[in-house]
């Protein structure tokens, strides 16, 4: 409960405030992301023009940089769901306690959980479902609707991930098809010249 004697206007300045921070927050995670999709393409490029003679060699470097990529838009796509379901929960919380008299922010829980719970990692809570440090700065109130945030309004975001993520696949298929269009070439004409003269 509030046991800080925090006014109506002191709750919705600290949902204004931690919701332009986080908004911050999520673009940096997403410019991130595009950063990484456009720095991949980029390197694709290069491998196709440097490394296209030595296919084995080219294969390496774009089955590896696959690999990282997906791992950076995992995560990044994952930590901006998480300060998109903040940025939710602030501007859900504002509509809720706008209309709302002063003494409804003293049944509002401010209490936060105690870091003697805490350990070197900030494994998964449990509770929230949430990972790194949320559930140990923020007050249950904002952790409470977080859960609730998290049902609700993501599918275009899931929709723009996807579509990413087949984009990237696409690119990492088309680019080692390239790479191996020489040898494939020539594997596929000595076929067809011991298809000939076995036939004919």
């Amino acid at each position: 409960m509030n046991q800080f004697n925090f006014t109506k206007d002191d709750f919705l300045k600290y949902l204004s405030d931690t919701a332009t921070r986080e908004t911050s927050y999520h673009n940096i995670k997403e410019t991130i992301a595009w950063a990484a999709i456009l720095l991949y393409f980029v390197l694709m490029i290069e491998v196709v023009k440097s490394l296209r003679s030595w296919p084995y060699v080219a294969t390496f470097f774009i089955l590896g940089a696959f690999i990282v990529v997906l791992y950076i838009l995992h995560y990044q796509f994952r930590l901006r769901k998480e300060a998109a379901k903040l940025i939710g929960a602030c501007h859900r919380l504002i509509v809720e306690y706008l209309p709302k008299d002063e003494e409804c922010v003293q049944n509002v829980d401010f209490t936060v959980t105690s870091l003697e719970t805490e350990t070197k990692q900030f494994p998964k809570f449990v509770d929230y479902g949430l990972t790194g440090q949320y559930p140990y700065i923020l007050p249950n109130v904002l952790l409470d609707m977080m859960k609730k945030m998290d049902q609700a309004g993501h599918e275009p975001r899931i929709g723009l991930e996807k579509g990413l993520y087949l984009l990237v696949t696409f690119g990492f298929i088309i680019t080692l098809m390239i790479i191996w269009s020489a040898t494939l070439e020539v594997i596929s004409v000595d076929i067809q010249e011991r298809l000939a003269s076995y036939l004919f």
